[in-house]
């Protein structure tokens, strides 16, 4: 790509003001600042690739300054020498980005923890009780979830939950705890009964 000379300068940006139509700054080698009548801004890079012309949006002009559109510019025009479209390889990265994190949530819903199973207790059994047992599941959900949430529910282990139901003796909720007590037992004993785990 031909490369020339930055014509704008900060001050000139800060001061431009939004007309009637929209309104181009043009700082040299395709790059552009468009201000619309409503006095919204955007960087914009105007490139030729594989024979055909683009337009890409670099970002907001009040929020990018004249710089670092300058330096995002020439990132894309990096590309653009190298014969790749840099709004094609954006939606690319996006679109990996976006296929990474669908992999990353199928993993974790596979994994059998704590809190995946509990939602499927809560869904076959707790949500038979009188009130659908809001009030043990917000119990559960304030002591136990935080601390085991996330463990493999194989390598939960019986001082893990000592340790939880001591914490809610020594604020002084004793009943609390028994009643943990109770719901956590019926959670394991179902859990064992579906040979999810062996007791």
């Amino acid at each position: 790509m031909a490369r020339g000379k930055e014509l704008l300068s900060a001050k000139q940006v800060a001061n431009a003001k939004p007309a009637e139509q929209d309104t181009y700054l043009n700082d040299g080698k395709g790059l552009m600042l468009r201000i619309r009548p409503s006095g919204k801004r955007t960087w914009r890079l105007r490139y030729t690739v594989n024979g055909a012309r683009r337009i890409l949006d670099l970002g907001d002009g009040d929020l990018m300054s004249l710089q670092a559109a300058r330096q995002k510019a020439e990132e894309a025009r990096k590309l653009v020498d190298q014969g790749t479209c840099p709004i094609e390889h954006a939606q690319a990265k996006e679109k990996a980005l976006k296929a990474e994190q669908e992999a990353k949530q199928r993993e974790q819903e596979s994994r059998r923890t704590f809190s995946t199973t509990l939602a499927r207790w809560v869904e076959l059994e707790l949500s038979r009780r009188k009130g659908g047992g809001a009030d043990n599941l917000r119990a559960i959900h304030k002591d136990v979830t935080p601390v085991i949430g996330d463990m493999e529910l194989t390598a939960i282990k019986r001082g893990d939950l000592v340790d939880i139901l001591d914490g809610i003796v020594a604020r002084g909720s004793s009943r609390m705890a028994n009643r943990t007590l109770a719901d956590l037992k019926q959670f394991f004993n179902w859990c064992e009964a579906l040979s999810l785990i062996h007791i």
